[in-house]
């Protein structure tokens, strides 16, 4: 697959052993039916597999539309997402489009538990709050005073450099 390719995964229906998906690729094409393990509660599992794939052609401007969708679709299956949800990767994907509104409807989503106890969520908002105020300089200064993690050091310096 191309890195302009990505696939997303919509459910289409469930049985005892998974759910079958139709991926879809950016032209909206059906193109293949698989099946997906489900969680032994009946739930969709999460599948990151088109974000590591954004991820590993640096199509960060893609980021954070997969994350949104999938989102919705683990929200609306009950799916408990909290805990192991990317928001730093999430709330990176907004910025790296510039898309500082929904960076911050998201940042008012993340649990406190989330902020208080992944200091990168909180850096990366600091970034998002000095573009809210187009405090340029804010910006760097907040780039350069945390040490990013490998996975996310990638998106920032995507969009710092």
């Amino acid at each position: 697959m191309s890195p302009g390719n990505a696939t997303l995964s919509l459910p289409v229906s469930s049985s005892r052993q998974g759910e079958k998906f139709f991926l879809l690729r950016e032209e909206e094409k059906l193109v293949e039916v698989e099946e997906r393990p489900t969680s032994p509660r009946g739930a969709a599992t999460m599948d990151f597999s088109a974000l590591n794939e954004a991820l590993a052609y640096k199509s960060y401007d893609k980021i954070a539309d997969l994350l949104d969708t999938l989102m919705l679709q683990v929200a609306s299956e009950g799916v408990a997402f909290h805990e192991e949800w990317p928001y730093v990767i999430h709330l990176l994907g907004h910025i790296y489009i510039n898309d500082i509104n929904n960076a911050r409807f998201l940042w008012k989503k993340i649990p406190l538990a989330v902020k208080e106890n992944q200091p990168e969520v909180a850096a990366v908002w600091k970034i998002g709050q000095r573009l809210w105020m187009k405090d340029y300089g804010g910006v760097h200064e907040a780039i350069r005073e945390f040490n990013w993690s490998p996975q996310s050091q990638a998106i920032v310096a995507a969009f710092s450099g």
